[in-house]
C-alpha cells in the first residue's frame, strides 16, 4: 500500500472515530442535562484539535459533502468523496 492510501486510510479512520465521539458524549451525560452542551462542545474541539491535521478536522458529514459539492478547498476530489461516505457510514 503507497503513502497515498494509507493517508487516506487513516484520514478516513479519523474521521470515523471522530463522528462516533459526538454521540457518545451527549449519550455520557444524558442524566445530567446540564453538562451536556459543555461535553459535546468539548468533544468537538478534541476531535477538530487532535484529527485535524491529518483528515481535516470536518467531524460532520455536511462539511465534508458542501466541500465535495462547492470543491472548496479540496486538493483530491476523489478523497474527499471517499472521506464523505466514510461519515455517511458512521
Amino acid at each position: 500500500m503507497d503513502s497515498h492510501h494509507k493517508l487516506l486510510m487513516h484520514s478516513c479512520i479519523f474521521e470515523m472515530v471522530g463522528t462516533a465521539i459526538l454521540p457518545i458524549a451527549y449519550n455520557l451525560t444524558a442524566d445530567t442535562p446540564a453538562f451536556q452542551i459543555p461535553a459535546v462542545c468539548a468533544a468537538v474541539l478534541a476531535v477538530v484539535t487532535v484529527m485535524g491535521p491529518v483528515s481535516g478536522g470536518h467531524a460532520n458529514p455536511a462539511i465534508s459533502l458542501g466541500l465535495l459539492v462547492g470543491h472548496t478547498g479540496t486538493k483530491d476530489l476523489k478523497q474527499e468523496a471517499f472521506k464523505t461516505l466514510c461519515l455517511v457510514v458512521s
